[in-house]
C-alpha cells in the first residue's frame, strides 16, 4: 500500500482501537492536518495498538519516514528502509520516534533506516520504553544516534541487541537514556566519539558492549554522566583514546 501525500494511512487513536497485519510500501508524506508534533510516514499511534504489521521504503521530509507514537503500543512489526528522502530533509528518527511518556515499542525489527539523529529509533520523551527489539545497519550519517537517540533521561532500553549501526557520534545509542540487559554490537561513531554508545546519563546495567570503533575517544562508550553496573566492553578501538570506556571530564 502507498498514501497520499501528507495523509496517513494508519491513524491509531482509541485505547481500545487494535490494527493488525497491515502492509505498508513506499509511502512519501510531508506533512499532516495534526500540527507539528504528528509528522511521521504511514502510521500514527496515539492510543491503542499495531500488531504484526510492516513498514518498508517509507519517507517523510520533517520528522520519521515510518512510524510516529505520542501513546500505545506497537508489537511485532518490522519497519525497514524508512527514513529521510532523497534531499535529506528528514531529522529525527528513520523508523519510529517515541514522543509520548506512555509508548511502548515491543519485539521490533528495525533495519536500514537513515535520517540525521536516531535512524534507527528516536526516543523523545522520559517515559517511552524500546523492548525486547532488534536495532540494526542503520546510519545517521555524520549526526547522532545510528541506532537510538534519545532526548530525555528516564527513557528505556531493555533486552534489545544494537548491531552495525554508525553516526558521527554515538554509532548505537547517543543520549541520557537507561539500558538494561542488552547487546551493543559493532557500531561506529565515524566522526567523533562513543563507538556503541555515547552516554550522557542514565544507567546502563547488566550489558554486553563489544567491537565498537570511534575516530576520536570511547570506541566502547563515551560517557559524559550516568552510571556502570555490571557491564561488559570488549575489542573496542578508539583512535585517540579511551578504545573501551573513555570518561569524559565534566
Amino acid at each position: 500500500a502507498g498514501n497520499v501525500n501528507g495523509v496517513h494511512l494508519l491513524y491509531v487513536r482509541c485505547a481500545k482501537a487494535f490494527a493488525h497485519g497491515i502492509r505498508f510500501q513506499n509511502s512519501c508524506s510531508s506533512k499532516t492536518d495534526h500540527g507539528y508534533d504528528y509528522y511521521c510516514g504511514p502510521i500514527l499511534i496515539t492510543a491503542g495498538m499495531v500488531s504484526n504489521c510492516t513498514v518498508k521504503m517509507s519517507k517523510n521530509s520533517k520528522f520519521c519516514g515510518g512510524v510516529g507514537m505520542s501513546g500505545g503500543t506497537i508489537v511485532d512489526c518490522d519497519i525497514t528502509g524508512c527514513g529521510s528522502d532523497d534531499g535529506g530533509d528528514a531529522r529525527i528518527g528513520g523508523a519510529l520516534r517515541l514522543y509520548g511518556a506512555t509508548c511502548v515499542a515491543d519485539h521490533l525489527v528495525i533495519t536500514n533506516n537513515k535520517t540525521k539523529a536516531g535512524a534507527g529509533v528516536y526516543l523523545q520523551k522520559s517515559g517511552a520504553k524500546l523492548l525486547n527489539s532488534l536495532v540494526a545497519d542503520n546510519s545517521a550519517g555524520s549526526d547522532s544516534g545510528g541506532g537510538i537517540y534519545a532526548k530525555e533521561a528516564g527513557t528505556v532500553i531493555s533486552n534489545c541487541v544494537i548491531r552495525g549501526n554508525t553516526a558521527g557520534a554515538g554509532g548505537g545509542i547517543y543520549g541520557p537514556c537507561s539500558v538494561y540487559d542488552s547487546t551493543i554490537v559493532s557500531n561506529t561513531a565515524s566522526s567523533s566519539a562513543g563507538g556503541c554508545v555515547h552516554q550522557t546519563g542514565g544507567t546502563i546495567a547488566r550489558c554486553v558492549i563489544a567491537a565498537g570503533k570511534a575516530n576520536t575517544y570511547g570506541g566502547g562508550v563515551y560517557k559524559t554522566a550516568g552510571t556502570f553496573d555490571h557491564v561488559t566492553v570488549s575489542q573496542c578501538n578508539a583512535l585517540t583514546g579511551g578504545s573501551g570506556v573513555y570518561q569524559a571530564t565534566a
